[in-house]
């Protein structure tokens, strides 16, 4: 297990009362209700984020040990996926603050990494204020959008956490695979040169160098638009190419986003 038994009744302590709060707020709290509709329906089954059949780290190298070697993602127990969902409905409810890439750098995001394939783009903010050591499943410490221009789009979100020798505890289960980005040359105002560099070699190019040894990250596909059933936690949507976002639902690569590769 991946946390102790205490950690989950206080983790169920915090789900009811995140829960209370988004009842109260602005935001439909689309997973928590309908993760209790589906248990109630059909208990012997799970909705889709709570039951992945994706594997592997994708275009990510695994950690060295990997330390999901041995572990099938699969369905979650009806405790773990409530919590998750509830979870899931704060963080979206949290990044549709800023809907668009102007709207965050207007509140004091700043764009880290520009438009990658798979991902969009990264932004964190700019005081770094909530980058810490701490989990928090209602709280992303990085939005991600669907192209470089002020008016681009939210897609998804990454949760990036200190934690030492090994993956975060992170969500409920062992379906959230965390990854690393090891040795990252920033530029000196913190915006992207690349990974995988020598402390020397960044220096060579004027940038800061990050080893990132105790740093993890890990995605969650869960904005209304951007959906990835088949895993909610993989690392890159079939559906944001490296020529900009598909939207067109009848678009093959929203099968994949479905039911994965092959489709």
């Amino acid at each position: 297990m991946k946390v102790s038994t205490r950690t989950r009744r206080g983790a169920r302590i915090i789900s009811v009362a995140l829960a209370a709060v988004l009842i109260l707020s602005a935001c439909e709290p689309i997973y928590t209700l309908a993760a209790a509709d589906h248990r109630d329906a059909t208990p012997n089954t799970r909705p889709w984020w709570c039951d992945s059949t994706g594997g592997g780290h994708g275009d990510h190298t695994p950690p060295d040990p990997d330390p999901y070697a041995g572990i099938t993602k699969g369905e979650l127990s009806w405790d773990d996926c409530l919590t998750n969902s509830v979870w899931f409905d704060a963080a979206v409810d949290y990044a549709q603050q800023w809907p668009t890439a102007g709207s965050a750098v207007a509140d004091g995001w700043f764009r880290v990494v520009p438009y990658a394939a798979g991902m969009g783009t990264h932004h964190r903010r700019a005081d770094s204020a909530n980058i810490d050591d701490v989990f928090k499943g209602y709280e992303p410490e990085f939005l991600m959008y669907d192209g470089n221009g002020s008016g681009a789009e939210l897609t998804g979100m990454a949760w990036w956490v200190q934690s030492e020798g090994a993956p975060p505890d992170g969500f409920k289960g062992d379906n959230d695979w965390w990854h690393q980005h090891l040795n990252v040359c920033l530029s000196q105002s913190g915006t992207w040169i690349g990974q995988g560099f020598t402390a020397q070699q960044c220096a060579a190019v004027g940038g800061v160098h990050h080893p990132n040894d105790d740093w993890w990250m890990a995605h969650a596909w869960i904005m209304p638009d951007w959906q990835l059933k088949f895993d909610v936690f993989q690392n890159h949507h079939p559906c944001l190419p490296q020529s900009g976002p598909i939207t067109d639902p009848t678009d093959p690569c929203w099968m994949e986003a479905m039911h994965g590769g092959g489709h």
